[in-house]
């Protein structure tokens, strides 16, 4: 997806690579090379990885920036992503910055690197952000936000992990009720793998298709891309 909008909106691009040296850093850079192809090598000028236990990344950052990219693609977790946001815009660098989902929630990421210095960076989401009052009259946001004030009152919603935490439930509970009377594991193991693409959860973004097979075990199909303006991330023009 992040290669398919750079190759379309940014296909001059000069890319550096920030990712965490494990399974979800390497994955997300497969995909980057997946989606570039042949392109790939040519439009990457510096990829450079770091440890979770490293207490800093700031050589990475001055060493991309040094490297003459414009387009920053940085695959890491939280923490990780808040001191590459600071660093950025604490040595005056500008690159178009795409933060993996992962790593680009408002709290704890943004928030711990400051509103100002996130904006504009770019991520990609498949549920829908309560902080944006666009959804305020969405029957699923309403839902959404009557579960909070009943059980979770003292919940942040710009804290991803309640709206996401609220989804995961709301997708076991139909997993549990698609088992019927047979919570086995094999009658759960048939029952989430095998979701139709007619499955709905409030909280996910319109457009986006869930479903399940036993040689598909991955429900969400397709996620949005969008853009922090400094108080909450917009969705992008498809």
């Amino acid at each position: 997806m992040y290669a398919k909008f750079i190759l379309a909106k940014h296909p001059d691009a000069k890319i550096g690579i920030l990712y965490q040296n494990d399974d979800l850093g390497r994955d997300y850079l497969n995909g980057l090379k997946d989606g570039l192809g042949d392109k790939f090598d040519k439009m990457v000028v510096k990829s450079l990885s770091y440890e979770i236990t490293d207490p800093t990344i700031d050589s990475q950052i001055v060493e991309l920036k040094s490297s003459g990219a414009d387009l920053l693609y940085d695959a890491s977790t939280p923490k990780f992503a808040a001191m590459a946001i600071r660093k950025v815009a604490d040595t005056d660098w500008h690159p178009i910055h795409i933060v993996d989902s992962n790593g680009a929630s408002v709290k704890p990421a943004l928030a711990s690197a400051g509103f100002d210095k996130s904006t504009g960076v770019i991520t990609a989401q498949y549920l829908k952000d309560p902080t944006d009052p666009g959804w305020d009259n969405d029957p699923g946001m309403k839902e959404f936000n009557a579960w909070r004030a009943k059980y979770a009152p003292e919940s942040d919603p710009a804290d991803a992990a309640w709206y996401y935490g609220y989804t995961m439930a709301q997708a076991l509970v139909l997993v549990l009720q698609r088992a019927g009377n047979d919570l086995s594991r094999e009658g759960i193991l048939k029952a989430a793998t095998s979701l139709p693409d007619t499955t709905k959860l409030s909280m996910v973004l319109p457009g986006i298709q869930i479903s399940t097979s036993p040689t598909d075990y991955r429900p969400m199909k397709s996620m949005r891309l969008v853009q922090f303006d400094g108080k909450m991330y917009k969705l992008m023009a498809e």
